[in-house]
């Protein structure tokens, strides 16, 4: 779900929800955070980890290295956010009533402004 509007005005929030894993073998997880700010990500209790969705930021043409002048790499996705996937450890779920808990310490920029 997406970061609420009404939300936006109090910025320290926590949110909580529950999963149930689909069928099959051999699936990996991630919590989509593309939606949120900056915060901490729980899933059963694990750490997740931290999140902050600040836009990253390409300054010149080329990204490092440049060795000798040359220009290995070009910037790609200039203004987005460096991360929004956050991997969950399959060894931390369980089949039904996986608890998902984030600590939303600041509104999305788009929400203050």
């Amino acid at each position: 779900e997406t970061f609420g509007a009404g939300a936006a005005k109090d910025p320290l929030l926590w949110l909580k929800g529950s999963l149930d894993l689909p069928q099959g073998d051999n699936v990996s997880f991630a919590l989509d955070l593309s939606s949120m700010s900056k915060g901490v990500a729980y899933v059963n209790g694990f750490h997740i980890g931290r999140y902050w969705l600040k836009n990253g930021k390409c300054d010149g043409t080329c990204a490092p290295p440049v060795k000798n002048g040359h220009c290995y790499m070009h910037w790609q996705n200039c203004g987005k956010p460096t991360q929004s996937l956050y991997h969950v450890p399959t060894g931390v779920l369980k089949p039904a009533g996986n608890l998902v808990v984030l600590f939303e310490e600041a509104a999305p920029a788009s929400a203050r402004d």
